[in-house]
């Protein structure tokens, strides 16, 4: 974008964000904040009279204004010489970037660009075949990011560990240009334009996505999304290779981002840019003053209920099924699993399980490889295989995504060429997972809180992987990728019965051969107190802190879910942890905590990210609140508002069609009654703060939390963080 304000980050630069003040703001918001420049949209159960009366008497009394014009965004012609830009950082694989520069949202050609993008993806081109089967990338990635006046088109590589970049890129350019010759693909075409069209259909299942799609076309470009639709509707063969021609035949800029190599003396050390920023002395540190209509309205109960009550099921053979009715839209969601355990897989061959279930998209009894994505590319309907399978389409495509979804999992032939390719892309991580500390950081913290022997610590390595054959993958699919231990929830506008006969039609022939496995985990025990860091280079630390947690079956999982609520979930700026430590002190730029109850045991953590010299003051004031959580009871306000925000937010997020299956989903995975959302208002209701305290007292303890530091600490920190650690 060099030349342009696009070339600008929407931020702008830190010096900006420092020297602004209420004037600059105000003198913005004066300017560009005007009715007239504004599109108001709203989607959900209301009557459309009714808004706009509303809306009226609300907004219509404030006057229009004289906007500035915009500024004209200078010709941005094809670049003549890729621009290289080449940077490190702790990521595990190099990855090429290769950026065309083209139109943005309101071209024509954007349209086509997209479409192109969608056929460059898919796993049944050329693309796939010269980058991915000739085993030059673990994957790749096309994609537009455009604006409105302007775009990048970006084909990202992720490198097998050993490929030259310039090899990468010659595939890749040499497929372009062979694509350009000979032009587009009009099957993958039109896959992608039926996928396309399908989107304005999808866009309903969810009151927010509808939301965005009418306010982005309305209120950005300014027209009625039926216009989008119809110009990628009216893209053909040769426009798209023309699109190709004219924007993808010399990229503005390639980049590449590769490992960063640690001296072994020296070790990763920080910039100092971002590490020394220091926002306490600007942070507020007065009353949070509500607007009393605001006040008043978070002390009333929350009156909506859930409307989450499926229709459970069990076939002969022990699969589960769980039906809910969501009649907003023709469309059906299919979420399927099947209940696997680290313990399944065998001694010296950590990681069996991991590849049989990625092998279950790659062909069946009845649908090969190719038929498992051309099926859906027909459809124009979203589906993912595995042992966690999923589909998303229009209701009149239900049996035949069963079908499909069926063979992949019934009866998988595991192709031998296939189980070669994913083994050597599970080898290619294997020898780069030690590059990321994030992936570190998870390792230490797990081996800081689970007991030694754990099956939630083992990790495949490259003898497990050599070890594994095909015939280890079939014994292990045989004997676990059974009826009895999977679940298959379906939510859209069907009737549960005859989703039952359907589900039984194409998975009841499924058989279970031996005994159910067990696969109970065993009992985490007490954490004990510890400390690690984990080398990276980077401006600021990453925190991670916890402690052993509680099932969600034990009786204090609601008590201690609404601690929780009030202490850190989420990070929002309502918590205990974000007002304290970030608005008032500014010593992170983020913190939240997560109770992670599964059905049998939990985790409960806190993470937060904050420069290196405020590190052990974050740790001091986190411990600090969790202990003012297990000493002192909660007010009732705090209590009742973090209860209301909750509830309602689990009614609320039951916008989309997706967030149900999601909730029925966790109906199935932790044996919960088919009436637990329906009945959840009452399960909190009845909670005091004394209940949150006694919960807190039995559950919390600050003084035993196991510590992941991820980045650089400073010698002085360092020593006075292990000071607060071994307290």
């Amino acid at each position: 974008y060099a030349g342009s304000p696009y070339a600008l980050t929407a931020l702008g630069e830190r010096s900006d964000v420092v020297h602004a003040s209420t004037t600059d703001l105000r003198a913005i918001y004066d300017r560009w904040y005007a009715p007239n420049n504004a599109t108001l949209v709203v989607t959900g159960d209301v009557h459309a009279d009714a808004v706009f009366a509303d809306a009226q008497r609300r907004f219509g009394a404030i006057p229009a204004r004289q906007l500035p014009a915009h500024r004209a965004l200078p010709a941005l012609p094809i670049a003549a010489n890729a621009a290289t830009v080449n940077e490190s950082a702790d990521f595990p694989y190099t990855v090429l970037d290769v950026a065309y520069r083209v139109p943005g949202d309101l071209d024509a050609d954007n349209a086509a660009l997209q479409l192109v993008a969608n056929v460059m993806s898919n796993e049944r081109s050329q693309f796939y075949r010269a980058l991915v089967l000739s085993k030059l990338t673990l994957g790749y990635d096309a994609f537009v990011e455009s604006g409105l006046h302007a775009g990048v088109f970006h084909v990202a590589l992720f490198l097998t560990p050993g490929t030259d970049p310039k090899d990468a890129r010659t595939a890749l350019e040499s497929t372009l240009a062979a694509t350009r010759q000979n032009g587009v693909d009009p099957d993958l075409l039109a896959a992608a334009k039926v996928s396309a069209a399908r989107q304005a259909t999808f866009a309903r299942d969810s009151i927010t996505g509808l939301g965005d799609r009418y306010g982005y076309a309305l209120g950005v470009e300014g027209r009625d999304p039926s216009v989008d639709d119809a110009t990628y509707a009216a893209v053909d063969a040769p426009a798209a290779t023309a699109a190709m021609i004219h924007y993808l035949s010399a990229p503005a800029a390639v980049g590449t981002l590769a490992p960063r190599k640690v001296g072994p003396s020296n070790g990763p050390s920080c910039s100092g840019s971002v590490a020394n920023d220091n926002f306490s002395s600007r942070a507020p540190n007065g009353p949070i003053v509500m607007a009393p209509w605001a006040k008043a309205a978070l002390e009333i109960p929350v009156r909506i209920a859930s409307r989450v009550h499926p229709t459970a099921y069990t076939l002969p053979n022990g699969l589960r099924i769980m039906v809910q009715r969501v009649d907003t839209n023709p469309t059906v969601f299919i979420n399927g699993s099947i209940d696997l355990s680290p313990s399944f897989d065998p001694i010296g061959k950590t990681g069996t399980g991991a590849l049989a279930s990625a092998l279950l998209g790659y062909g069946g009894a009845k649908y090969d490889f190719d038929a498992e994505r051309r099926i859906p590319d027909e459809l124009g309907d979203d589906v993912s295989y595995g042992s966690n399978f999923r589909a998303h389409g229009l209701v009149g495509d239900l049996d035949r995504l069963l079908d499909l979804l069926a063979d992949t999992v019934t009866a998988p032939t595991f192709p031998q060429q296939y189980v070669d390719l994913v083994s050597s892309q599970e080898r290619a991580t294997i020898t780069q997972r030690d590059r990321d500390p994030e992936t570190k950081a998870g390792i230490a913290f797990a081996k800081a809180l689970y007991a030694p022997g754990d099956p939630a610590l083992r990790v495949e390595t490259l003898n497990d992987l050599g070890a594994i054959t095909r015939n280890d993958i079939v014994r292990y699919a045989q004997r676990y990728f059974r009826p009895d231990r999977a679940t298959i929830v379906i939510a859209g506008d069907v009737d549960p019965t005859v989703v039952r006969d359907a589900v039984a039609l194409h998975f009841g022939s499924w058989t279970n051969n031996g005994p159910r496995p067990t696969s109970k985990l065993p009992d985490i025990p007490a954490t004990i107190a510890s400390r690690q860091i984990i080398p990276a280079q980077r401006d600021e630390i990453g925190v991670r802190m916890g402690e052993r947690g509680i099932a969600r079956s034990n009786p204090d999982f609601y008590a201690l879910n609404l601690v929780n609520e009030v202490l850190g979930a989420g990070g929002t700026f309502d918590t205990r942890l974000m007002s304290e430590i970030r608005a008032k002190r500014g010593l992170v730029y983020g913190v939240s905590s997560q109770l992670a109850a599964g059905r049998e045991r939990g985790l409960f953590e806190i993470a937060f990210n904050a420069a290196p010299q405020n590190v052990p003051a974050a740790v001091a004031g986190v411990k600090a609140e969790v202990r003012r959580m297990t000493t002192t009871p909660v007010s009732a306000t705090e209590w009742n508002r973090a209860r209301t925000k909750l509830l309602a937010s689990t009614v609320v997020s039951e916008e989309s069609t997706a967030a149900i299956v999601a909730r029925a989903e966790n109906i199935a995975q932790n044996h919960l009654p088919t009436d637990y959302y329906a009945t959840i208002a009452q399960r909190y209701g009845k909670l005091t703060p004394a209940d949150g305290l006694r919960a807190a007292k039995r559950h919390l303890n600050a003084a035993t939390f196991a510590e992941v530091y991820v980045g650089t600490l400073p010698a002085s920190t360092a020593s006075s963080t292990t000071h607060h650690a071994s307290h």
